[in-house]
């Protein structure tokens, strides 16, 4: 769940129907609007949608959906329903919903860990683990305008256990354990 404002929030659920949605509610519960996020998909995939990250944009209108377990930021026009969709990643979807389907899980890759939204752009902090002994786990912070344009990437050496954003000054902090926080200015970039 995520806050618009003071009275009004924004919940991810599964319908009664089986659908994946998003709907803003009001501090007495009240339904103000919903919008069903994939609605053309195969029943058995809609639990998994739920794993996301949801946040609005800061006048409310928009949420930005990043799934955790796609490399897909979804964009949400909270006042018509219409939804965006950009793919980040080389990820084969067929194969990836094979494996959901066969196993029950997830990827061992983690697409959003942390997702931040202003009103000129939405920041996804994505953590990639090492498939094999010769990769090295890494981080990235992914930036992209509320059009679904891509704006910047940053690779970093390291994966953090907590991440926060200074969007006003373009700062991220990544913290590593209880000792140490590392600062990266990315100013120049936009």
């Amino acid at each position: 769940m995520s806050c618009l404002n003071d009275s009004v929030s924004l919940v991810s659920l599964i319908s009664d129907d089986g659908k994946a949605m998003i709907e803003t509610v009001d501090f007495r519960g009240n339904v103000l609007s919903n919008v069903v996020l994939f609605p053309d998909s195969d029943a058995s995939m809609q639990k998994t949608f739920l794993s996301n990250r949801v946040l609005p944009d800061y006048s409310g209108t928009r949420a930005a959906v990043a799934m955790t377990f796609l490399p897909q930021l979804n964009i949400i026009d909270l006042i018509s329903g219409k939804r965006q969709s950009v793919l980040y990643g080389n990820t084969d979807l067929g194969l990836l919903a094979d494996r959901f389907k066969e196993t029950g899980q997830y990827p061992d890759d983690t697409f959003a860990s942390r997702l931040f939204t202003t009103d000129e752009f939405i920041y996804i902090v994505r953590t990639h683990y090492a498939e094999t002994d010769d990769d090295s786990d890494y981080t990235e912070l992914l930036i992209f305008d509320w059009s679904g344009s891509f704006k910047y990437r940053m690779k970093i050496e390291n994966i953090f256990t907590g991440t926060a954003l200074d969007a006003g000054n373009n700062i991220l902090y990544g913290g590593e354990g209880m000792s140490t926080v590392h600062v990266y200015d990315f100013s120049s970039r936009l």
